[in-house]
């Protein structure tokens, strides 16, 4: 079966665990709202069931460390060779997403995941492209 989370909507927790959908999210310093969460989850097992295969399949297309290398090694090939003059690839390497709403939560040029997002693309917390500049594509660490 898995675990269903109950959680705040803090720092990163939000990627991860959408309310409702892959987990359950309350506010912050609410003990009333974690308790009625929790006791939501144990008076619905099918529920329960829903939130814990969710969050599993979620974490595993969105988090999924071959995926994120992949995204990673791709910005580093285009940083290196925009230092050099060199023209970058364009694309990410094979198995990151290349257009459009990730599958994977790997970072991609002009998309946007859920979290703060900052000049146009970004995962909270994650090295991702910033926008190309006359000087080439740069990388940022987005906050």
């Amino acid at each position: 079966m898995g675990t269903p989370v109950v959680s705040t909507p803090v720092t990163g927790v939000p990627e991860a665990v959408l309310d409702g959908v892959t987990g359950l999210l309350v506010p912050e310093r609410d003990a009333a709202a974690l308790a009625d969460a929790l006791q939501r989850l144990l008076a619905d097992g099918d529920e329960r069931e829903r939130l814990s295969r969710a969050g599993r399949a979620h974490v595993e297309q969105r988090f999924d460390v071959r995926l994120q290398a992949s995204a990673l090694r791709a910005i580093t090939a285009d940083v290196a060779a925009a230092r050099t003059g060199a023209p970058t690839s364009g694309a990410p390497t094979s198995g990151a997403p290349t257009s459009g709403a990730p599958t994977s939560g790997a970072p991609t040029s002009g998309a946007a995941t859920s979290g703060a997002a900052t000049s146009g693309a970004a995962t909270s917390g994650a090295l991702a492209p910033a926008p190309a500049t006359s000087a080439g594509p740069t990388c940022a660490v987005t906050p």
